[in-house]
This record gives structure tokens, C-alpha cells and sequence, in this order.
């Protein structure tokens, strides 16, 4: 055993989890590739999975460092545990649709927010017409969800009927 006491301090300060590493670089120069970083480096839809602690957010953190590299291909990294309201979430009076379109809602801020230092930041030739697009994401993200009851369907229904016979 290690009998250092300042040795055995610096290596216990070190976190054990990479999601609770603040530094990207200290992650990319700890990792250690032993030929995953090719197999998922590519366009195809892959699933990443193994216990806890074998290193799949590490993994991923490392890539999107590697996507950002590229100025032209915006990478984001999403911790789902930073999503949302714990309380929301696992509130039962809340109904399970609201729980979920608020999740999601808090996944597509993440990729708006993404974008958008994106965009400022690489300046790409098409900069006003990416803004006006991410502007409609944003709205979508932020604007509140209209809700139709059947009565609505149905009026809906005969108003759009009728105008189809008077045509």
C-alpha cells in the first residue's frame, strides 16, 4: 500500500466516473482506445451498451470531442440526468405525457442550444438561413402545445366536410 498521504489525496481526488470529469481534455488524454472509437465513428445507428463503469461515456465524450475537431460537423454530448425537474419527473400527479413531452422538450433545448453556439461560432456561409431554421426549432421547443379535444376534432371535421360540398 501506497504510504504517501499527498500521493494517496491526488489519487483519490481524481474522479472515478468520467461524467463528473469537468475537464474534456484531461478525458481525452486519459483515454485509452482499444479499437471502439473506429467501429462507432460512422453514420450508422449503433447501440453502446456494458455495465456500469466500463467506460461508455468516456467513449462518447472522446468522439464528440474528435466530431468537433471538423468545423463543419456540430457534435453534442447530453447527459440525461442534468435533464428536466427530478420532482417533475417522478411526480405521479403529473400525467405521463406531460412527464415525457417536457423530456423531451429539455433533449431538443440541448440540441437548440447546441446548434446555436454552432452556428455562432463556425459562421458558415448559409448563417442567416440556419438561424431562421434553428429560430423555428426554437419555437417549437418553447411555444406551448396546443391540445384538441374530440369535440374540436369533430367541429373541425364538419367545417372542412362542409367546404368540400360547396366547392
Amino acid at each position: 500500500m501506497v504510504q504517501d498521504k499527498v500521493l494517496t489525496q491526488a489519487v483519490a481526488a481524481i474522479p472515478q466516473r468520467s461524467e463528473r470529469q469537468q475537464d474534456l481534455q484531461k478525458l481525452v488524454g486519459s483515454f485509452v482506445d482499444v479499437g471502439i472509437l473506429p467501429q462507432i465513428r460512422n453514420i450508422n445507428n449503433q447501440i453502446l451498451y456494458g455495465r456500469r463503469g466500463t467506460g461508455k461515456t468516456h467513449v462518447l465524450r472522446v468522439l464528440a470531442s474528435e466530431l468537433k475537431e471538423n468545423p463543419k460537423t456540430p457534435a453534442l454530448y447530453v447527459d440525461a440526468r442534468t435533464l428536466g425537474s427530478t420532482s417533475q419527473f417522478s411526480d405521479a400527479t403529473v400525467p405521463l405525457s406531460a412527464r415525457c413531452l417536457a423530456l423531451f422538450r429539455d433533449v431538443l433545448g440541448e440540441i437548440y442550444n447546441a446548434l446555436l453556439d454552432h452556428i455562432v461560432n463556425v459562421a458558415p456561409p448559409d448563417t442567416e438561413r440556419l438561424l431562421d431554421t434553428l429560430s423555428e426549432l426554437g419555437s417549437l421547443v418553447t411555444d406551448p402545445v396546443m391540445t384538441l379535444s374530440a369535440e374540436a376534432m369533430t367541429s373541425r371535421a364538419l367545417i372542412k366536410s362542409s367546404d368540400k360540398t360547396e366547392a
